[in-house]
């Protein structure tokens, strides 16, 4: 599996300067990308709703959690801690995020997809370890990617992306740390055949277990 990211000092830059990509933690068969090829931007719904879902984010991808209170659609000021704040001053950045440490969250593709990706953060410090997961139609992990950066100040993060050679992906799980995701994007075509919430309920406890609930970081 492919990853690419890079650590940036604001949002906006990093979509700009190709050349700041850097490779980091891959698996011997990564190479270096700016982004992932031919893939579509995901615009995230404005719900700013509290829920473990699900929800459908798009036709074929859908959304849940092991943990009630998830942010879904959240637009307002959200604190990782030592690692900076989104949206401090404004509202540029549309979020899903777990809210919570020991728990996890799974996006759901109808039909797989061979790529995934977005702008991230995680609280920091003491949080848990923030780890991305993707998993084909058998449930069976494909890979593993966690989250190590730091940051600091205003809708700071990084860009991730993991991508496989075919269409092999039907889920990814976001874990732990309070991690969360923006600017959402999919390489591939999912779907409008969106699985069961019963199957996605299941899916995300089988993948993650039940954690335990800590603080919320949003003010």
């Amino acid at each position: 599996m492919t990853v690419i990211n890079t650590v940036t000092a604001g949002r906006a830059a990093v979509v700009t300067l190709a050349a700041a990509i850097s490779l980091c933690c891959t698996p011997a068969s990564a190479t270096e990308v700016s982004s992932l090829s031919g893939a579509t931007a995901i615009t995230l719904p404005v719900d700013n709703s509290f829920t473990a879902g699900p929800e459908t984010v798009a036709p074929g991808i859908t959304w849940s959690s092991t943990y009630c209170c998830s942010v879904y659609g959240f637009n307002g000021p959200y604190n990782f801690g030592s690692n900076g704040e989104w949206n401090a001053t404004d509202t540029n950045l549309t979020m899903i995020g777990l809210n919570n440490s020991g728990n996890t969250m799974t996006f759901s593709f109808a039909s797989p997809v061979s790529g995934f990706g977005g702008f991230m953060n995680y609280y920091l410090p003491d949080s848990g370890i923030a780890t991305i997961d993707a998993y084909n139609s058998s449930h069976t992990l494909i890979d593993s990617y966690t989250l190590t950066f730091t940051t600091s100040g205003e809708d700071t993060g990084q860009y991730v992306y993991l991508a496989e050679s075919s269409a092999d992906i039907s889920y990814f799980t976001m874990s732990d740390a309070y991690i969360a995701i923006a600017d959402l994007e999919v390489q591939g075509s999912p779907s409008s055949s969106v699985p069961e919430p019963a199957t996605l309920s299941l899916l995300g406890l089988s993948l993650a277990g039940i954690g335990f609930a800590r603080r919320r970081k949003v003010r």
